[in-house]
């Protein structure tokens, strides 16, 4: 599906040091069309996200389907998330999270080899909405 609507996917880089900006996180906001009465629940939500991005040295972290609900909240009804293989001992909670059928199995297979593979050296994790998350 992102090969035929890339323009559907946006990115945003940000300072780890400052975190997600008030102005970065409404420019996003706009670019998925959201309406300026989100934008303040955009606001607590995304740079929300950010923080978790830094405190679980994530190297991705990817919303699919975000959801505005009727009464203006967000709602992420998916999310995947990678790790920075190199941070996982401050984390000992999320290889238990670890969701295998999201990967591809030569990619698990050579990680329990102890090898890194040339498609992915990070460690990916997804959650559904039955996941609660710390």
């Amino acid at each position: 599906m992102a090969a035929a609507t890339p323009e559907r996917i946006h990115t945003e880089p940000f300072d780890p040091d400052a975190g997600l900006r008030p102005h970065q996180i409404r420019k996003v906001a706009w670019r998925i069309g959201l309406p300026p009465t989100a934008f303040r629940a955009a606001e607590e939500f995304m740079a929300g996200f950010g923080r978790l991005f830094l405190q679980y040295d994530c190297s991705l972290l990817e919303i699919n389907p975000l959801v505005l609900t009727a009464d203006q909240r967000l709602v992420a009804l998916d999310c995947k998330m990678s790790f920075d293989d190199n941070a996982l001992f401050r984390h000992p909670e999320l290889p238990g999270l670890r969701d295998l059928t999201e990967e591809e199995p030569a990619e698990v297979r050579a990680g329990e080899a102890g090898l890194a593979t040339s498609n992915s050296t990070a460690t990916s994790a997804a959650w559904s909405t039955g996941q609660a998350w710390p």
